[in-house]
């Protein structure tokens, strides 16, 4: 009996065993998404597709309006189809030419700060025969997180190739100096962004004419907010001399010298613990220190008019500081002080500084000359005077002595000749 009763069990499980394994078979294709992150305002994009290659789908997904607004689609199996109803997405896609893998890819604007989901609520799919493709859905969605946007507009670093920049570079000082050859007419600038969100404008780096030019780095933080970063380029002036023309004729032409132009308003700057207030307009009415070149230069982080010496180990402006008077103020650059000076003389060199007594061979002295003895040249002189004047002395007792010799041979010829006649 106990046989009997186990071959009809046997056979039982044999026959159900086909639907089981159908029950428990893997979905044909799966549903899955990205999970991008943004900036709230911006624009995010989420991707949607197939791990299977499908002809046909059709896909609805819910999405929370508070965070995330519809914006467009791009991409799927060719014939897209995209349906808004405000929080509900329906896509309709097929391919024209068999199955291919579905990819979409949804754009959304960033409403608020948080992260929200995206979730398909329905799907179905076909292959290329027109028969149902088994989806997995349900378990998968996309997840979004929105940030606020950052406040950082600054850089991190900030190169021009030809020259150098002064002062040397610093996120929080937005003007700066620089002297390129003339042979550069365009100004290559590398500006490294301390927040990859961030945007940076180079312009004025082009088409640089002799003598100064402005080029302006504009840094656009996340938020919208704004640093522009200085440059104050001085173009070289090209040499006449080391430029003669097809004729061997060496033009002398003086370059271009663009007018002043002083900033707008006041530039104030501190330094030692003051406060400088540049007056740009008022140093055109002063007469540059001699070996002076006037012009715009980068002082203590502010770019404002004055005079630069050959040197260029310091610099003249002319500024009125707080509670002192107006005039010439001299900034040392190695030393990076300032101090107050004469209006029109520049600052005499520093002397070198003369070997030390022990360090130079002691000469023999030289005899002292009696008091009131005469140098060389004077004795020659004097030697001449006395020669001149013997020889005048002679010259003269000759002349009188031939005359008086004249008086007597007349005298004695004329006598007889008198006693003859009486």
């Amino acid at each position: 009996m106990k046989q009997r009763k186990t071959v009809p069990a046997a056979l039982l499980a044999a026959a159900l065993l086909p639907w089981l394994t159908v029950s428990a078979k893997a979905a044909d294709t799966d549903v899955m998404f990205s999970d991008p992150s943004a900036v709230v305002g911006n624009s995010v994009t989420v991707n949607v597709y197939t791990t299977s290659a499908v002809a046909g789908i059709d896909l609805t997904l819910v999405y929370d309006t508070d965070y995330l607004a519809y914006t467009g689609a791009s991409g799927g199996l060719g014939n897209a189809a995209v349906q808004d109803n405000g929080g509900s997405l329906r896509i309709v896609d097929y391919s024209g030419s068999g199955e291919g893998k579905f990819s979409l890819n949804l754009s959304f604007t960033a409403r608020a700060i948080g992260t929200t989901a995206l979730r398909p609520t329905a799907c179905s799919a076909s292959n290329a025969g027109g028969d149902a493709v088994s989806v997995e859905y349900a378990s998968h969605s996309a997840s979004v997180t929105i940030t606020s946007a950052s406040s950082d507009c600054t850089l991190s670093a900030l190169y021009i190739d030809p020259g150098t920049l002064s002062p040397a570079f610093s996120a929080n000082v937005t003007n700066y100096a620089a002297t390129v050859p003339y042979e550069t007419t365009w100004l290559a600038v590398s500006a490294v962004k301390n927040d990859a969100a961030a945007t940076a404008a180079v312009s004025g780096n082009g088409s640089l004419s002799v003598g100064l030019n402005y080029v302006t780095v504009t840094v656009t933080a996340g938020n919208g907010a704004q640093r522009v970063y200085t440059l104050a380029v001085t173009r070289q002036a090209q040499d006449a001399a080391a430029q003669p023309t097809g004729d061997n004729h060496v033009d002398t032409t003086e370059p271009e010298i663009p007018e002043a132009t002083p900033a707008a308003g006041r530039t104030i700057f501190t330094a030692e613990g003051r406060t400088y207030t540049i007056l740009d307009a008022a140093i055109l009415s002063v007469r540059p220190p001699e070996g002076c070149a006037l012009g715009e230069y980068a002082l203590l982080g502010s770019v404002c008019r004055a005079y630069l010496p050959e040197n260029g180990e310091y610099v003249i402006f002319y500024a009125r500081p707080e509670g002192g008077e107006a005039g010439l103020y001299v900034y040392d650059t190695r030393e990076e002080t300032v101090q107050r000076y004469g209006l029109i003389t520049a600052p005499e060199a520093t002397p070198v500084p003369s070997p030390s007594p022990s360090a130079l061979p002691t000469p023999s002295p030289a005899p002292e000359a009696a008091p009131g003895t005469p140098d060389a040249s004077d004795a020659e002189i004097e030697n001449l005077r006395w020669t001149v004047t013997v020889l005048a002395i002679a010259a003269a007792a000759l002349f009188a002595g031939a005359a008086v010799l004249g008086t007597l041979l007349i005298r004695s010829i004329t006598r007889p000749v008198r006693k003859v006649k009486r």
